[in-house]
């Protein structure tokens, strides 16, 4: 009976395991990809207000043909140029151009 309950309990905690890993894996290989030609970079000024403090982040924008905006970290704003054939990958908060 004791050999039955182990057993039972590995392969349950197996199950659960092989469940919770999935979809961590799935999401962890999730990426989206813009392509296009961008028509439009922005570069715009943005105003937190902290208590009695005033604090200002940079915000970079890109705007493609077909209407999609992505912000962009500077690296990336700096090498794109507008009316150029750009594709973009985005996995979690990292961003790459493709040649």
């Amino acid at each position: 009976m004791l050999k039955m309950v182990s057993i039972l309990c590995t392969f349950v905690s197996g199950s659960l395991l092989f469940f919770a890993w999935s979809g961590y894996l799935e999401k962890e290989f999730e990426v989206d990809e813009y392509r296009g030609y961008v028509i439009e970079k922005k570069n715009i000024e943005l105003t937190n207000d902290i208590g009695t403090f005033l604090v200002t982040q940079p915000s970079h924008k890109i705007k493609f043909s077909d209407g999609t905006e992505l912000v962009v970290p500077y690296s990336i704003y700096k090498k794109i140029k507008e009316n150029h054939y750009t594709v973009i990958i985005k996995q979690k908060d990292n961003m790459t151009i493709l040649k």
